[in-house]
């Protein structure tokens, strides 16, 4: 005798609708990792630009040190003083890049008798031509110097330097700066 089972068997659908939702786990999973990592390399490429931006700013920095504690030329500073206005130099060089500062706008290097204070600007491009070439850092520096006590003839400076991680004027240049007083 035979015995017939004439149940109908209703689990048969349970496991494709478990292998879709395990694929579409697994998928929203990865596409997470995915949009992370994408994060995380433009991220990364941003900090990479963020120290070619600090790098050009310090280098600047350092350069107007030189150029103001010019002690090798005799001289106090290579920048515009009550003194010294007639003495400055008329070029100063910054990395691979020699600066006119005679020839740099109308007057790079000013000083205002009522005031009692100089200013010179200047940039620096830090290629190995001092060209605008290769996406290579630049630099705008300000120096100000200012007689903080007329008796006995003490003087302030004040540097500035920002730094750009391209010479070019992209959107995406990054920027830093610094400043330093003395």
């Amino acid at each position: 005798m035979k015995i017939e089972n004439n149940e109908k068997n209703n689990k048969s659908g349970f496991t494709v609708l478990y292998a879709v939702l395990i694929s579409s786990l697994l998928l929203s999973i990865g596409a997470s990792i995915y949009n992370l990592s994408i994060k995380d390399i433009i991220l990364t490429g941003s900090v990479g630009e963020s120290q070619r931006a600090i790098y050009a700013a310090d280098s600047a920095v350092e350069c107007a040190f030189f150029w103001d504690l010019n002690i090798t030329s005799g001289e106090d500073s290579s920048f515009a003083s009550s003194t010294f206005l007639g003495a400055l130099p008329d070029v100063i060089k910054c990395s691979n890049t020699t600066i006119d500062l005679q020839a740099v706008s109308p007057a790079a290097c000013t000083y205002n008798l009522l005031t009692t204070l100089s200013r010179c600007e200047f940039s620096v491009i830090f290629s190995n031509t001092g060209a605008c070439i290769n996406d290579a850092a630049a630099a705008k520096v300000s120096v100000e110097r200012v007689v903080t006590d007329p008796v006995n003839f003490v003087i302030g400076t004040t540097i500035t330097a920002d730094g750009f991680s391209s010479c070019d004027t992209t959107v995406r240049r990054v920027q830093r700066t610094l400043r330093v007083t003395y």
